[in-house]
């Protein structure tokens, strides 16, 4: 039999024993891999497959090709902080909502079912205070083929912890709610948000919010490896523009809500950081929707 993987098999024990050994029990006799394992203990499991008489072809794919797929596995080899999607839906003309603080259903069913099997991908979903407040989201996967093994974790950024704990996202039993304040926030709120079971955690200011960068650091001291931030506007945008983001999911629909709407990308950018990002994938169809991938280049 030939086993075809994407990824190289590792040759460590961990929580599981390793693939290689599994591989050599099953009796397989040809194994094809797309990408090496990056990791120091984990990496180096052909040479093993080939040394216990199995027959290796691998890698197969450019290194690009195997960080496109599997792009958070290779981030956290090599920083401590959380791999960042930045997804939104956005109008024909780039906008979020038609008007402020108002909420607007911008594409269909099918793009919906599509963003919760993306939540299901990930470690944690974020949005911002604004967004929590007027489109009162839980935050969960609840349409899809995908169940996720742990449900994923609810952010938010509300720098005043301002929060009102008969929020949607409150309500949910399964899976932990986080939220960053900042560090000079009101103590009785801080307790506040305590009782009604959130994971507070207060991080510095910086110019136009809290500290993004202070944000992933406490996110990886709590286990999470991968955020999906789903808004704002302004947190999207301060994502992208501080080179924190690594993939941007940007689901459009075919409609348009006018000059009174509320706009998907409000800035300020560097110069020159649009040019960085390219498709990811050709372009798919969802209903009357087309979602893109966009990476940001190395």
């Amino acid at each position: 039999a030939t086993a075809y993987v994407s990824l190289e098999p590792c040759r460590h024990r961990g929580k599981t024993p390793a693939c290689t050994d599994a591989l050599v029990r099953a009796g397989v006799e040809r194994v094809v891999y797309a990408v090496a394992d990056p990791g120091g203990s984990a990496g180096g499991g052909g040479a093993a497959l080939d040394a216990a008489g199995i027959r290796v072809d691998g890698p197969v794919w450019p290194v690009a090709v195997g960080r496109r797929e599997n792009p958070m596995f290779f981030h956290k080899h090599e920083t401590e902080r959380p791999f960042v999607a930045v997804k939104l839906a956005v109008s024909l003309d780039g906008l979020i909502a038609a008007v402020p603080g108002q909420q607007t259903a911008v594409t269909g069913p099918e793009a919906l079912r599509a963003a919760h099997e993306l939540r299901a991908g990930f470690d944690a979903v974020m949005v911002g205070s604004v967004t929590a407040r007027v489109d009162n989201p839980r935050l969960t996967v609840r349409a899809g083929s995908v169940i996720p093994r742990v449900p994923p974790a609810r952010m938010v950024l509300d720098s005043e912890a301002s929060l009102a704990e008969t929020s949607a996202l409150f309500r949910e039993r399964e899976g932990r709610v986080i939220m960053f304040v900042r560090e000079n926030a009101q103590q009785a709120e801080l307790e506040r948000l305590e009782r009604a079971g959130t994971e507070v955690h207060p991080v510095p200011v910086a110019q136009g919010g809290l500290d993004l960068g202070a944000v992933l650091d406490a996110s990886s001291e709590t286990g999470i490896r991968s955020i999906l931030c789903e808004g704002g506007g302004r947190l999207a945008s301060s994502f992208l523009a501080e080179g924190m983001a690594c993939r941007l999911y940007l689901f459009q629909s075919p409609y348009v809500l006018g000059s009174a709407g509320v706009s998907a990308f409000p800035g300020p950018f560097p110069e020159g950081m649009w040019g960085q990002w390219v498709p990811a994938f050709d372009p798919e169809r969802l209903g009357d929707d087309v979602i893109t991938v966009y990476e940001r280049e190395a």
